[in-house]
């Protein structure tokens, strides 16, 4: 899963590196035609100056464009990926709650260990911008079956 996203994500980088010609070229268009109309003698020396006067005067802009599409694409890449991991990680709560619901809800022994686990888990994810907003109150839970989620794991794991 890992391999192809990485692989999609390459090949969208090089998609997106590709945008700099397009947007260079549209910025010369008017000196690109300009240099098009020369003919006869002494037109390639036209060019060359029509060229050195439209780089002279798109070179900020042209490059400041380019980079704003650049950059556009990048954080809408990346805002793809972040969704992604986010679908992920929700599947795996999904199956993480499918397998373990049935013996969490009857034990608090199974309650307290896994809060350790799930605590560091969610610690994790949240460092790469998921909010584990499903569990806002596991502690209180936990609290309320007479377990203290601050040292109940701890205490059974050792």
């Amino acid at each position: 899963m890992v391999s192809k996203r990485k692989d999609l994500v390459t090949r969208k980088q090089r998609i997106i590196s590709r945008i700099v010609t397009p947007n260079i070229q549209n910025s010369l268009f008017v000196t690109y035609y300009m240099c098009a109309s020369e003919s006869g003698p002494g037109s390639f020396e036209q060019c060359k100056t029509h060229m050195s006067k439209g780089i002279e005067r798109e070179r900020h802009s042209m490059f400041n464009k380019a980079t704003e599409n650049i950059m556009q694409e990048l954080l809408a890449l990346q805002q793809e990926v972040i969704a992604h991991v986010k679908d992920v990680c929700d599947v795996l709560l999904q199956d993480i709650r499918a397998a373990y619901e049935p013996l969490y809800a009857h034990s608090i022994q199974i309650r307290a260990a896994f809060l350790n686990c799930i605590s560091k888990i969610a610690k994790r994810l949240e460092e790469i911008g998921f909010e584990s907003h499903d569990y806002p109150n596991a502690d209180e839970g936990l609290a309320l079956h007479g377990n203290n989620p601050d040292n109940s794991a701890d205490m059974i794991l050792e």
